[in-house]
Order: C-alpha cells, then structure tokens, then sequence
C-alpha cells in the first residue's frame, strides 16, 4: 500500500492540510518544502490555526486568504484568488520575497 503522508511531505512544491474549522483554519499537515520555506519544524506547526503567527509569512493579505477559504467551504467549490506576496528562507537563512497562486 503507498505511503500516502511520505508522498504528501515528499511533493515538490509547498502544501498544507487545513481542518475545515473557520475562522480558525487549524494546520494537520505541513510539507518539507513548505516547512523549509518558512522555516520551521513540524511539530510547531500542526495543531495551530493557520494565522496564528503565521500572518507575517503570508504578507499579501491573509484576510483575503482567509475568506478565500470561507468561499471555498460555503460553496463547496474551488475558489481562485490573485498571485500573493509570501516571505520565504532561503537555504542560506536569508530571508526573500516570493509569490505564489493558493488554489
């Protein structure tokens, strides 16, 4: 049978498992990529709402992220927002800019 959760931590690019439980929007799952990227282990991850000290990271605008989200669970449809504006870590421990498109 597949490792269903090695996959998940293993994908390319970054991902979360958010539980459906609005405003709150609790993370149960977190990638290597996207635990790299923001640098931070997974343990301080899981169990805590997305926004809850996560805002900073997610710069663009996490109120439209967080309605996007809403619309998502109302409608049972996907729901497509603009490119946002994140702070990323580099290998180095710097920190950069990057965009990306939440779906």
């Amino acid at each position: 049978m597949p490792d269903f959760r090695w996959l998940f931590e293993n994908l390319p690019q970054p991902a979360l498992v958010l539980a459906p439980d609005p405003p709150r929007f609790t993370i149960t799952g977190i990638n290597n990529v996207c635990l790299a990227r923001w640098g931070m282990e997974r343990e301080s991850c899981i169990g805590r709402g997305l926004f809850e000290g996560f805002a900073a990271r997610l710069s663009g605008h996490p109120e439209s992220l967080r309605a996007s989200l809403e619309r998502a669970l109302a409608t049972g449809l996907p729901d497509r927002m603009p490119v946002q504006k994140t702070e990323s870590r580099r290998p180095d421990g710097e920190t950069e800019d990057r965009y990306w498109s939440p779906f």
